[in-house]
């Protein structure tokens, strides 16, 4: 069995997720649901790929208020 690679390795909880990256939890089920970070679904709670969620606060980090860019003032 040591030579079995842990498949659950790269996952993390959205517990685990929210204190990485500074998100809110329900946040992050959103952004799951909406394909937007590599997520899965077991047993009733979100898995999240670690490397894949840090990607993406990267992104998000790097565009600052850029992101924001077309939404209306109430939503930035």
């Amino acid at each position: 069995m040591s030579d079995e690679k842990n498949i659950f390795e790269n996952w993390i909880s959205t517990t685990h997720a929210a204190e990485l990256t500074g998100y809110q939890s329900t946040w992050l089920q959103e952004m799951a649901r909406r394909d937007k970070v590599t997520a899965q679904k077991l047993a009733g709670r979100w898995l999240f790929n670690k490397a894949d969620l840090l990607q993406y606060k990267q992104r998000m980090d790097a565009l600052g208020r850029k992101k924001h860019a077309g939404l209306p003032e109430s939503q930035q």
